[in-house]
């Protein structure tokens, strides 16, 4: 008989922040960096960030949001590794994702699907009462994700991401 090795729990950690009071959350600063850093690797792995960007320049880019908006980052994290990342804004009634990613090696493992739980018990805390987000006309996936969440497409924005395709706007009302 050979020894089965028990799978690392997942958790996932919610850094939240404004512009002028960045990341925090319920983590120490050395947590948070170890984290951070976790997030670049991630995204390094997914190819996130444009060619034409440095992944620290990305990372700044999403935390750097407009005035009055709160932010939230939410990492899934097994074990050391940061296998995944949900990035929302919350200003007045709306919520919105901004960026989800999920290692390659860790997909299809319900990941996404905790994340975004997650991203909406937050918002509506937050006082949210719709969500909204953006997504690939041609990612089946994460369509599928959104629809067995309750996300119903609102409008189609014609070349989108990098004008080679179109996006569909999704909302859900909590």
């Amino acid at each position: 008989m050979t020894p089965h090795s028990v799978p690392t729990p997942l958790d996932i950690q919610f850094l939240y922040g404004t512009r002028r009071e960045p990341l925090q959350g319920l983590l120490d600063p050395q947590r948070a960096q170890e984290l951070l850093q976790g997030l670049c690797g991630l995204l390094e792995v997914c190819a996130y960030a444009p060619a034409e960007t440095s992944v620290g320049e990305f990372l700044a880019r999403v935390l750097a949001q407009e005035e009055g908006a709160q932010y939230g980052l939410f990492l899934a994290v097994e074990g050391d590794t940061v296998v995944g990342f949900l990035q929302a804004r919350c200003l007045f009634e709306d919520a919105e994702i901004d960026y989800v990613a999920v290692s390659p090696s860790h997909r299809s493992r319900g990941i996404a699907t905790r994340l975004v739980e997650a991203f909406e018990s937050e918002s509506l805390a937050l006082g949210a009462s719709r969500l909204l987000l953006e997504v690939g006309e041609r990612n089946i996936v994460a369509r599928a994700l959104y629809a067995s969440q309750g996300y119903e497409i609102m409008a189609r924005r014609e070349n989108y991401y990098q004008g080679r395709e179109a996006a569909l706007v999704l909302e859900k009302t909590l």
